[in-house]
Formats: C-alpha cells, sequence, structure tokens
C-alpha cells in the first residue's frame, strides 16, 4: 500500500523559485523551512513536472514517504 503522504524538500534556490511559481501549497503543509506534505495523489505530477523542466531529485529536491 502506498504512503498516503511524502515530504518534498526543496534544496536549490531555483527549485525553490519554480515551487514559488508552480505549485499552490496550505500554510499548514509546511514541514521546517523549504519541506512540505504532499498528499501521494499530487506527488508524481509534481515530481515528473519538476524532471521535465531539469531539476534532479538529490540535488534540487529529495523526496521522503
Amino acid at each position: 500500500m502506498p504512503s498516503t503522504v511524502y515530504l518534498i524538500t526543496l534544496r536549490s534556490v531555483q527549485a525553490r523559485d519554480w515551487w514559488g511559481e508552480n505549485v499552490h501549497t496550505e500554510p499548514y503543509q509546511r514541514w521546517g523551512t523549504w519541506s512540505f506534505v504532499i498528499e501521494h495523489r499530487y506527488i508524481e505530477p509534481i515530481i515528473e513536472a519538476m524532471l521535465a523542466v531539469g531539476f534532479q531529485a538529490g540535488s534540487d529536491f529529495d523526496i521522503g514517504a
């Protein structure tokens, strides 16, 4: 059974800027300074979009379940 939420941590300034322009989050989704709790149904499209514009997992962002 897949996790119901994921934690994405934005590591690069460029990823943070992209996130601010492309992803709507609520204040309760913030986990620390640059991490966000994301429901399982949204994580895949977000990651696909980030990879499509050139971001790399592990350097620009990290994902945890």
